[in-house]
């Protein structure tokens, strides 16, 4: 069975409190200014991306579901062994699941 938006804990009011706080809070310490309302294109299931302007240009927060959790820290280990093909990451908390 599907989740439908409701049900998905992206949705929730109180996750995404924690998401935005942690996203102005990394901002801050990394010296970055958000520069506008960040914003949820989209959410599944297994994810979940937002896209926060900032002085940086735009930035893009992700989320996984903990079946893909394991994702955060692969992407955090590619990142550090090939730069040049993948994201700058600003921050990343490997136990929640959130870059």
């Amino acid at each position: 069975m599907s989740s439908t938006p409701s049900q998905l804990r992206w949705h929730n009011p109180d996750w995404q409190k924690q998401a935005h706080a942690w996203i102005r809070s990394e901002a801050e310490r990394n010296s970055i200014q958000i520069t506008g309302e960040i914003e949820q294109p989209h959410a599944y299931a297994w994810s979940t991306v937002m896209r926060v302007p900032s002085s940086e240009g735009t930035l893009f927060f992700k989320a996984t579901a903990s079946e893909t959790i394991y994702e955060i820290a692969l992407t955090e280990k590619l990142a550090g062994w090939f730069p040049d093909c993948m994201p700058d990451l600003v921050a990343v908390d490997t136990a929640r699941g959130w870059m």
